[in-house]
């Protein structure tokens, strides 16, 4: 678009722009279908004129680049849009600014660049707060809190939290309001604050539901199903992913809302199919087989499009050939999981992936005991160091359960 004689646009056109864009910022969290082929055509109408004629121009396009992203279509094409526009960026021009970075935060944790994304912009954000960008500084805040999560740097997603909580407050912005929920709610999943992530939840729904975005709607329910897990109430996690699968359709377009549904599904799957690998039931056993490998496989998949999740993906597919007596593979999804979460720097899931090897070479019938080699033992180290310094004291009763390596891990 920056090259070659292109039209001036009469203002006509620019209120055409202004609010396609706008109808697209409403679309984005609920309809993502019809987002995509609306955005097309603001893509192709930017095209035609000369950007630097048209109020918010380079930010608009700039923020072309989530499309393709978001939607996991294409990030060789997100690369190029963003490419074009950071030789355009004037550091005087928050706006535009603003309109970038957040383009390019979505597109490098979305594609697994971690180690590359700036550091969070306190005056980028209290410039764009000044200017009443609330939306996109929003997103910019919880990509931030989203990414320390991961990290394990858990004050910093906290203050990130309460940066959420302020914009809501202070400008009545409800789409804040819902990033609030999600955020903290994964905050309290992953840090497996278990009691309080279900009384927050519930409050999260209810705001939600009053607000009809059916992402969030599933997003919440998929997390209020992974809670359930975690306390042990398979049925109420059962019940949880089927008020999920209501909002499932609005999902499906994108790998970073609709991969968790899937691994929660998984979870569920397997669970069930462990239970009776345990007892020796054939009650169901082939049916809950089939579909946990189906779910953990397109999950594996979807996470290919969003990097974020594939440290767990790449756990969990490995962890259903374990069960399935197909070792071998287990082991080399699992040294995938590994070098993934330290690519990347997922901390908290990594040190859940070296408490999942450890767990399972230690099982007595195991004829396997080393992953590159590593013994039990030492896996089970590195899972207790790593729970230590992000303070997961839910995993560390976890790992002090398994009695045989209590009193010899240090």
């Amino acid at each position: 678009p920056f090259q070659g004689f292109k039209r001036i646009p009469t203002e006509r056109e620019k209120k055409i722009i202004d609010l396609t864009y706008k109808k697209g910022k409403a679309l984005a969290v609920s309809n993502p279908k019809r987002l995509f082929f609306e955005s097309i055509n603001l893509l192709a109408n930017l095209s035609s004129f000369q950007l630097v004629k048209i109020e918010k121009g380079f930010g608009m396009f700039a923020e072309c680049a989530v499309l393709f992203q978001w939607l996991g279509i294409s990030f060789k094409l997100s690369s190029r849009i963003l490419d074009r526009c950071k030789e355009k960026i004037d550091s005087n021009d928050i706006e535009f600014r603003l309109y970038y970075e957040v383009s390019l935060l979505t597109h490098n944790i979305l594609k697994g660049d971690w180690p590359s994304i700036n550091e969070y912009d306190t005056n980028l954000v209290a410039g764009g707060l000044e200017i009443g960008e609330s939306f996109e500084v929003s997103i910019y805040v919880v990509w931030h809190g989203l990414l320390n999560i991961e990290k394990g740097c858990l004050d910093y997603a906290q203050e990130m939290i309460e940066k959420l909580k302020e914009i809501y407050e202070e400008f009545e912005q409800d789409y804040a309001k819902i990033l609030y929920y999600q955020l903290k709610s994964r905050f309290l999943i992953k840090t497996r604050r278990i009691q309080a992530a279900t009384v927050f939840l519930d409050r999260g729904i209810q705001f939600v539901k009053k607000a009809e975005t059916g992402i969030y709607m599933n997003d919440l329910y998929t997390m209020r199903a992974q809670v359930k897990m975690l306390s042990g109430d398979i049925h109420g996690a059962e019940d949880a992913l089927l008020s999920a699968t209501i909002y499932l359709m609005e999902v499906k377009p994108i790998p970073y809302f609709y991969t968790p549904f899937l691994l929660a599904q998984s979870k569920i799957e397997i669970c069930r199919m462990k239970e009776r690998l345990e007892t020796g039931s054939e009650t169901n056993l082939s049916e809950y087989r089939k579909r946990a490998f189906e779910s953990s496989k397109i999950a594996l998949k979807k996470s290919s499009k969003s990097a974020y999740h594939m440290t767990e993906a790449l756990r969990i597919m490995g962890t259903y050939y374990w069960l399935v007596d197909n070792r071998k593979k287990a082991l080399k999804l699992w040294r995938r999981s590994i070098a993934e979460g330290e690519r990347i720097g997922a901390f908290i899931e990594l040190s859940r992936s070296y408490f999942e090897v450890g767990s399972y070479l230690s099982e007595p019938d195991s004829k396997f005991k080393e992953l590159d080699g590593m013994n039990a033992k030492e896996y089970f180290k590195k899972a207790k160091r790593m729970f230590k310094e992000i303070d997961l004291q839910w995993d560390l009763d976890e790992l002090d359960k398994i009695s045989s390596y209590t009193l010899t891990i240090n």
